[in-house]
């Protein structure tokens, strides 16, 4: 399971914050895609989410969100895609072959991190700030 999920969804970023990576996964698995999913303050075994996520990770969610109503994201296995060709060393080719993917998606998810990590040229720093 990576650990990183910078890729992933923001509402399954926090979900793994909260409950752990493999937990927010199978809460997408099993409900993404569904919005109104109550959280109540304390966490009960008959609650749907409990035999999916066990109850000691309910109690962490209900923890962090009493009386909410979360909606679960979709699109997790894609994102778990992105994340494993983002942690592969290897040509474009490589990887492709190894993740099932093309060597064109490949290119465009490293090219879209590498975007992703270039400073801003125009954003003011605490530095140029003070000058």
């Amino acid at each position: 399971m990576p650990e990183r999920t910078e890729t992933w969804p923001v509402g399954l970023r926090r979900l793994a914050e909260v409950i752990g990576p493999k937990a927010a996964v199978d809460l997408a698995d099993a409900f993404g895609g569904t919005e109104d999913n109550y959280i109540p303050v304390t966490a009960r075994i008959d609650h749907k989410f409990a035999p999916v996520i066990g109850l000691d990770r309910l109690e962490l969610l209900c923890a962090a969100f009493p009386r909410a109503r979360l909606e679960i994201p979709r699109g997790v296995h894609r994102d778990l895609k992105k994340a494993r060709i983002l942690e592969m060393e290897g040509s474009h080719r490589e990887v492709a072959l190894r993740v099932g993917a093309t060597q064109r998606y490949v290119r465009e998810v490293r090219r879209l991190l590498a975007d992703a990590r270039q400073p801003d040229l125009f954003e003011e720093t605490p530095d140029a700030a003070d000058s």
